[in-house]
């Protein structure tokens, strides 16, 4: 549980974004699926993909397109095999 909350927080998610590059993107992935309010204090552009059970959010802080997320999605599933799921997956921006 502590780690968990501890991950959530508007705080956690303030270091996260300090670290991010002007072209990085945060992956983050939920079991339900509301954006968690410290991803949407802390990140303007936040993307979301529903996989299964799970949503995961795309959050950048500027403002992509869906291709260009899409784009940078390839790029990480050609390095990150694990994640080849998502290539059957339709990206939605929620915020």
């Amino acid at each position: 549980d502590g780690l968990e909350e501890s991950c959530n927080t508007p705080e956690f998610y303030q270091d996260v974004k300090k670290k991010l590059t002007r072209d990085g993107v945060v992956v983050v992935n939920h079991f339900d699926t509301s954006p968690r309010e410290g991803l949407i204090k802390n990140f303007d552009h936040i993307y979301s993909a529903p996989i299964h059970l799970n949503v995961v959010h795309f959050c950048t802080t500027v403002d992509l397109t869906l291709a260009e997320v899409a784009d940078r999605l390839c790029v990480f599933i050609k390095t990150n095999p694990d994640f080849e799921v998502f290539k059957e997956v339709s990206i939605g921006k929620i915020l």
